[in-house]
């Protein structure tokens, strides 16, 4: 929810205060425009945070497994045999429920849900008894409910329990001055990962205020986690990024031209690269070649500082005699 854009601070101040409520809440926006995420923001605010918090793709199952899923079910077998099985509202109970393409269920279980809403009842697949459960429900789509209705796809009276407190959300391609920002954001996340700095180039964001952005947010954080991990030393160029960000030409080809770094931007790699170079040295000298503390103490795995010293020419800074079990063995037989 990172942005400067007006629709982010009006979704930012809505979620807020819808979080102070216990109806419903219907999330609108494109497949990875931050739905799901908005949803754990808005329970972490709200008085259920320390309650359960379930997600399920409602698209994702045949309408009686979504049904047994949601709701439980029921098997009675010889007589007076019983067994019952709960549902996911009533695992959640106290708690909220996410419904991920809520658009996707079928009339009956809209039906259903919709009792659950009005009355806080739920009967499980095979039962002929309600079950009361407090939960509170967030469904999402990634289209236009009023269409729907229209068509006598959703059903009308649940689409008027959904809608009032509504948070639409904004496709990344109509959030282009939010770029930069949120590309700091997830750089900065990836960094704490990663035990790493990273800092994009000037040339990256022209390239990505011209971009589409299909995937919205997930495709900006999956472009910019590959760069992240092809980047020798934090700073992330035009020549880092996937192909499709690569000029076209006339014949929609694209270009294997990448433009060249200025000298200040040259000079600036270089004084990295010296630094990187320096400080692992240091660490070297420090633990006497051993790898294994070395990459301890740098908060990396044992084969990216091996990367990473091929990449700086310091192969030669710690010897195979000393390093690691060899070097505990080098030191007994001395």
């Amino acid at each position: 929810l990172v942005g400067r854009d007006s629709r982010m601070l009006t979704l930012r101040e809505n979620l807020i205060r819808f979080s102070r409520m216990d109806s419903p809440v219907l999330f609108v926006g494109e497949s990875g425009t931050g739905k799901k995420t908005a949803a754990r923001s808005l329970t972490a605010y709200s008085k259920r945070c320390e309650a359960p918090f379930a997600m399920i793709d409602c698209s994702g199952f045949s309408e009686s497994e979504l049904r047994e899923r949601l709701f439980g079910d029921e098997k009675r077998g010889a007589p007076g045999g019983f067994s019952a099985q709960r549902g996911l509202f009533e695992i959640s109970d106290g708690g909220t429920v996410f419904l991920d393409e809520v658009d996707a269920i079928s009339q009956e279980i809209q039906r259903q849900l919709l009792v659950l809403i009005e009355k806080g009842e739920i009967t499980r697949a095979g039962g002929d008894h309600p079950v009361r459960v407090n939960v509170r429900i967030l469904a999402a789509t990634r289209k236009e409910l009023g269409a729907l209705v229209e068509k006598g796809v959703f059903m009308k009276e649940l689409f008027f329990r959904l809608n009032p407190l509504l948070l639409t959300f904004p496709p990344l391609r109509q959030r282009v001055p939010d770029l930069g920002i949120l590309s700091e954001t997830i750089l900065a996340r990836l960094g704490s990962e990663m035990h790493r700095r990273f800092t994009l180039e000037p040339g990256v964001l022209p390239l990505f205020e011209k971009h589409s952005w299909p995937g919205n947010l997930r495709e900006l954080k999956n472009v910019l986690e590959g760069m992240a991990v092809h980047s020798v030393d934090g700073l992330m160029g035009v020549e880092d990024l996937p192909r499709e960000f690569h000029k076209v030409d006339n014949k929609g080809v694209p270009s294997t031209t990448v433009p060249q770094r200025s000298a200040k931007e040259g000079g600036l790699r270089q004084e990295l690269l010296d630094e990187e170079r320096r400080k692992i040295g240091l660490i070297l000298e420090r633990v006497r070649g051993n790898r294994t503390q070395a990459a301890k103490i740098l908060g990396m795995k044992r084969s990216s500082l091996n990367y990473r010293l091929r990449k700086l020419g310091l192969e030669c800074v710690a010897p195979k005699k000393i390093d690691g079990a060899d070097g505990q063995k080098e030191g007994r037989r001395k």
